[in-house]
């Protein structure tokens, strides 16, 4: 039964979760400042807009809420939000709300929609048949259980999201390093819908917009993203260079160190 709600839920929100970065780079820390739980009816994840509501997704159950304003404009899809309560005696509808922006302080830990911990690996795919595959770390080879095995590349090397099920492992979401890129955030937009579209460019200068979703993996809140940030970018499969726009599978904010150092040859 676990395995059923599992598959039926791991396409709708396994991605609305926090990553980790590359061994290239350093995760750009977050203010460990506390979430002001008291001053919210609640906080939760957007996962739909209509006219003048808000749908909200917290702790499995999805929740409409009507807004003061058309404020929507200013709040994307998996962007994390708290939702207020407008007392006004002018207002004759007394179940209005107001949103504001959330920014988690800890995106390290990451759950599953069930509340279950994800945990990560990096190594090289060996085997895959059709329901596991193995993994070679740098320690140990590794079994994991699979319903999609379609991204998995053999002789790849690969993130892998897991969940530990005790007696076995099972996989939640894969990204293949090969295909991996670097963007230097340039812009931000809002589609039609709602989603987040970063706009920036390539190590060499070509210009590429990403759009995220609810399902996009991410290692920062939405409200936390600034101009200039460098981010990892996971891509569903590889990037031709007329490609204007993308849907990752994961994007994680990072940063280089500051100070590289430069060996110089000896002139004799």
């Amino acid at each position: 039964m676990r395995k059923l709600v599992f598959l039926t839920i791991l396409f709708i929100a396994s991605g609305s979760l926090f990553g980790c970065s590359s061994n290239e780079a350093a995760i750009i820390d977050i203010p460990d400042e506390p979430i002001p739980q008291s001053s919210f009816e609640m906080i939760g994840e957007i996962v739909g807009f209509g006219p003048g509501t808000v749908e909200l997704l917290y702790n499995g159950k999805l929740t409409i809420f009507p807004l003061t304003t058309m404020e929507t404009s200013d709040f994307y899809l998996g962007e994390m939000v708290g939702v207020a309560r407008i007392e006004n005696e002018l207002l004759l509808d007394d179940s209005v709300y107001t949103l504001t922006s959330i920014v988690k302080p800890d995106t390290a830990e990451r759950m599953s929609a069930m509340g279950e911990i994800i945990h990560e690996i990096d190594g090289i795919v060996e085997t895959i048949n059709t329901n596991n595959f193995s993994i070679q770390t740098s320690t140990e080879l590794i079994w994991i259980e699979t319903y999609d095995n379609q991204s998995l590349v053999s002789g790849a090397k690969m993130k892998i999201d897991y969940l530990n099920w005790g007696d076995h492992l099972m996989m939640v979401q894969c990204y293949d390093e090969s295909l991996r890129f670097l963007l230097t955030l340039a812009e931000k937009e809002r589609s039609e819908s709602g989603n987040l579209i970063l706009t920036g460019t390539l190590e060499d200068g070509t210009e590429l917009s990403i759009q995220l979703a609810t399902s996009t993996v991410l290692n920062f809140s939405l409200a936390s993203l600034e101009t200039d940030d460098t981010l990892a970018v996971y891509p569903q499969s590889a990037v031709d260079k007329k490609t204007s726009l993308i849907h990752p599978k994961r994007v994680d904010r990072i940063q280089f160190r500051t100070h590289r150092t430069i060996v110089k040859p000896i002139l004799e």
